[in-house]
């Protein structure tokens, strides 16, 4: 998508590896992770897929955005890595027609990802396919944003993401009943250049995403405030949910 290309070449500045997410999911496996196969949906430029093949697990990532993944493609040849990683361009959508069922111990889908499958039904496809593509107690990691938070209180400005090279603004516009417009202006300081983009999103309530789970047949659906395992709700931005097949 046209929003994700304009910004592909800042994205590792703007999004680094957040190692809390590395932490988060070895909690759910015992090591040595060479017996794991994940499924990463939605990978970006696939640094938490190359992080989580360097800890032993057997990674398949996917996106949708085809420079994101040829910007992960060349990580993983400079890195000279063998094997896993795997990345490919492919709609989350679709997962159950491309992997045969029961391939993987999990499907992590993170960076907010979710909320830009903007119909419904979409979002069952995909929570029905991962379901399917899972191995037996096989685990589904979610993370979005507090979308209960941002609507209720009408967050209209996300922290802005700033460092030596790079200001990264995000806003909110709630013009629209069923979604919301995603604003962002990245300024790249070297040059003062300046990107401007918007997007729809899905903004899923908490509710909504436990009462697709359960559509979907998850057990034992637990959401977090943050990767450390706090608390769900209140101000807390992130979103996460732990669901098991």
């Amino acid at each position: 998508m046209d929003f994700y290309s304009n910004i592909s070449r800042y994205y590792d500045e703007i999004f680094p590896l957040n190692s809390a997410q590395i932490t988060f999911i070895q909690r759910c496996f015992d090591s040595p992770y060479h017996n794991v196969n994940l499924l990463d949906a939605g990978c970006g430029t696939g640094v938490l897929a190359i992080e989580l093949a360097e800890k032993g697990f057997n990674v398949h990532a996917i996106d949708y955005e085809p420079r994101m993944i040829a910007k992960a493609k060349k990580k993983k040849e400079n890195l000279n890595l063998p094997g896993s990683p795997i990345f490919d361009e492919a709609d989350m959508r679709l997962i159950s027609q491309k992997f045969i069922p029961g391939t993987f111990n999990a499907v992590i889908s993170f960076g907010n990802t979710l909320v830009h499958l903007l119909d419904d039904n979409d979002v069952m496809t995909f929570f029905e396919g991962t379901k399917r593509v899972l191995k037996d107690n096989g685990y589904f990691l979610i993370q979005v944003l507090n979308y209960d938070y941002i609507l209720d209180k009408k967050i209209g400005m996300l922290p802005v993401i700033e460092n030596d090279n790079i200001l990264f603004e995000r806003f909110y516009d709630f013009k629209d009943k069923k979604y919301l417009d995603f604003i962002t202006r990245l300024t790249v300081k070297s040059d003062n250049r300046v990107f401007l983009n918007q997007i729809k999103l899905n903004p899923l309530r908490k509710n909504k995403i436990n009462e697709f789970l359960h559509k979907a047949g998850f057990k034992e659906v637990t959401f977090f405030g943050d990767f450390a395992g706090g608390p769900a709700g209140g101000d807390s931005l992130p979103l996460i949910c732990a669901a098991r097949k």
